[in-house]
């Protein structure tokens, strides 16, 4: 599990939670202090993933099957939000559709022919 978490750190972008958590496996950190470590310094978001490599490191069990039933649940959740964002969109989109669009579409239809009808009509 070290060499994987060390290998996962590699590839993420420096400053992230997995890419620290190599940086101290590397300078000899033990591996359940560097998972502890995971989610009391990046937050709770990252307790889900602390729990399972904590459980795969004592237990000796392999935590693939645990790490992709997790990663199935966050990508759930970050569905859910973003179905819900997308749910608000058309309420905030009203005030800008009847102040802005809806004006602008009874000048550029409704003055030209009121316009032409009145000149038509050679009112005095």
């Amino acid at each position: 599990m070290h060499e994987a978490l060390v290998a996962v750190g590699d590839t993420d972008g420096p400053g992230s939670a997995l890419h620290d958590s190599a940086s101290e496996l590397r300078r000899g950190v033990p591996l359940l202090d560097v998972i502890d470590r995971i989610s009391s310094r990046h937050g709770a978001g990252w307790q889900g993933l602390a729990t399972v490599l904590s459980l795969g490191a004592t237990a000796g069990t392999p935590s693939a099957d645990a790490l992709r039933r997790l990663a199935g649940a966050e990508r759930m959740r970050t569905r859910r939000r973003t179905e819900q964002r997308v749910r608000r969109l058309p309420v905030l989109l009203l005030l800008p559709l009847t102040t802005l669009v809806l004006p602008a579409f009874v000048l550029v239809t409704f003055v030209p022919l009121a316009i032409a009808g009145s000149a038509a009509l050679d009112l005095p």
